[in-house]
């Protein structure tokens, strides 16, 4: 859809995902942030990439990890968060494994992190 509206589009697999290495699940969202960070700086080197147009598109996940790596780094221009959490991850996993506890357990403590 981005690409037949004239965008160029880079989607690097997740760690651990098609041809990559390593395993997304066990690493950092700042580990994370620096991989869209890295790939930011493979776009800036392409021909025909405008350097100041380069933006990342978060999705789900994404919507923690783009806002990071844009942070404090002037070379992305814009961020769009798609479907991102309205909550902090450790408030995101507390909640889905108070789900999965029964309410007597989740009172006493011990499904909270």
């Amino acid at each position: 859809m981005l690409a037949e509206a004239g965008f160029a589009v880079l989607l690097p697999d997740k760690r651990g995902s098609g041809r990559s290495e390593g395993d997304w699940r066990d690493t950092s969202f700042n580990a994370l942030a620096a991989d869209a960070r890295a790939a930011v700086d493979v776009l800036k080197r392409q021909p025909g990439i405008d350097p100041d147009r380069i933006g990342l598109l978060g999705i789900s996940q994404g919507g923690w990890i783009g806002p990071l790596a844009a942070h404090g780094h002037s070379d992305v221009a814009f961020v769009i968060n798609v479907s991102g959490a309205a909550l902090t991850p450790r408030e995101q996993t507390t909640t889905k494994s108070a789900r999965k506890c029964s309410p007597a357990a989740y009172r006493s403590g011990w499904c909270r992190s």
